[in-house]
């Protein structure tokens, strides 16, 4: 089933379903490249998937970064910057430096790091434009798609927005763009300060509205302090059992979930979760 799902929607993009709407969004790539590359070789797909974003980017111009390539016109809750008004969501947005981060760990290959690094600082600039004419943040976004629980949508999209200069920086790095680097790193660090602030629950681990995507999404990108990894993780723990073993996540949080119990050595509660019949 799923294999037939996957090749069903790789005519020509990704697209979302291949009986409806049929659209390239990038939402989509964002939630499952990483699933993707490790059983196909999507290296050229996902290469040519890359410049479709950014041609879509230079057609809509001012550094905005569209929902779908080809852009089809939708802007749903899309950052506007003056009369730009073309971009998608943050979460959609975020495939494109994500996906060159992930085909350079895939491939070893820098050549389309170098190739699109003017056209993703036009999209950090475009995203910091925003973010400074709304209080130094953003709160507009779609959240965790299609979740059963929906956590906040302005606590994942600043995430999103610190993932972006997570993932700059990290391109910045292996490009030797050291000037670069410092000042995204710096960037990550004030905006995981401001989530901590802003939404971390009576400074106890739990993160809004405290649901399992929300525990995911902290502990996944690493926006948790040290001293509070323990408490966030129970959080989630206790979220998973309350549901007795069901996923209330959405699209990009199931993969932040499952990592994050394997990698804290609860592959028992990982595997129950991906295995209950209902």
């Amino acid at each position: 089933m799923v294999e037939n799902t996957f090749l069903s929607n790789i005519f020509s993009v990704q697209s979302d379903c291949p009986h409806r709407e049929r659209f390239g969004y990038g939402g989509d790539v964002h939630a499952s490249d990483k699933s993707i590359m490790l059983n196909w070789d999507m290296s050229n797909f996902y290469r040519k998937r890359v410049r479709d974003y950014a041609d879509a980017s230079k057609h809509i111009g001012g550094g905005q970064m569209p929902e779908t390539a080809p852009f089809n016109g939708f802007t749903n809750a899309g950052l506007v910057v003056n009369n730009y008004n073309h971009s998608g969501p943050i979460g959609w947005s975020t495939m494109f430096p994500q996906m060159q981060y992930e085909l350079y760990r895939t491939t070893g290959d820098v050549t389309l790091l170098k190739e699109q690094y003017s056209t993703g600082l036009a999209w950090i600039n475009f995203m910091e434009d925003y973010a400074q004419d709304n209080g130094g943040v953003i709160d507009l976004g779609l959240g965790d798609w299609d979740p059963v629980q929906e956590t906040w949508s302005n606590f994942s999209s600043n995430i999103f927005y610190r993932n972006n200069y997570e993932l700059i920086a990290n391109i910045a790095n292996i490009l030797g763009y050291t000037e670069d680097q410092l000042k995204f790193e710096e960037k990550v660090a004030s905006i995981t300060d401001s989530i901590n602030e802003r939404f971390m629950i009576d400074n106890n681990g739990t993160y809004a509205d405290g649901v399992q995507g929300a525990q995911a999404f902290a502990l996944w990108h690493h926006i948790v302090p040290s001293h509070f990894i323990n408490a966030a993780f129970q959080k989630l723990e206790e979220q998973v059992e309350e549901e007795e073993r069901h996923v209330t996540v959405g699209m990009f949080a199931v993969l932040y979930l499952l990592e994050v119990l394997s990698e804290a050595g609860r592959t028992d509660l990982a595997y129950s979760i991906i295995s209950q019949p209902d």
